[in-house]
């Protein structure tokens, strides 16, 4: 025979449980949808941080090889390290107010230059990041495209940057 005051006391940690699970799930779903390091606005402005203010071995070490500046392909260390040398000798900084961030794609090579380099370089054989994004700001020299994906501890790594064309 079951009583009231039993089904009460059994009913509550069921309820308590349900609950729990359902709180579970809710996070580990909205965990799914957060951005890659790529398309986090807040890791963006660290890796722009990094570009104005950092040293030139961090920026290297940030810094996928090959790397794309403008439409030439950087295919060492030692060029993609006197790229850096040479942007922050001559002053060059990426002002600090308002950068979009946006998805990008294999399909989006002719952002940079239309050859076939670039479209070796952004193919999905290539170099081309799956969590890849567009990080398009203003700076000293214009406004810039800054391509982030993959990841070297918390910092999206920079694979290339462009003048807007």
């Amino acid at each position: 025979m079951i009583n009231e005051r039993c089904t009460i006391n059994v009913g509550e940690p069921m309820k308590t449980r349900y609950l729990a699970a359902t709180a579970l799930v809710v996070l580990l779903l909205g965990a799914c949808v957060t951005a890659p390091p790529s398309q986090n606005e807040g890791r963006v402005a660290e890796v722009i941080e990094l570009i104005n203010d950092g040293s030139v071995e961090a920026l290297v070490n940030q810094s996928h090889v090959p790397f794309f500046f403008d439409a030439e392909l950087l295919v060492r260390s030692t060029d993609i390290d006197l790229m850096w040398s040479g942007l922050r000798k001559a002053g060059f900084e990426i002002a600090p107010v308002g950068f979009a961030v946006e998805p990008a794609g294999p399909a989006d090579y002719p952002r940079i230059a239309d050859t076939f380099d670039m479209e070796s370089f952004f193919s999905p054989a290539g170099y081309f990041p799956e969590d890849a994004g567009w990080v398009v700001v203003d700076s000293s020299a214009g406004q810039m495209l800054i391509l982030l994906g993959d990841r070297i501890g918390r910092l999206p790594v920079i694979f290339g940057i462009a003048r807007v064309r």
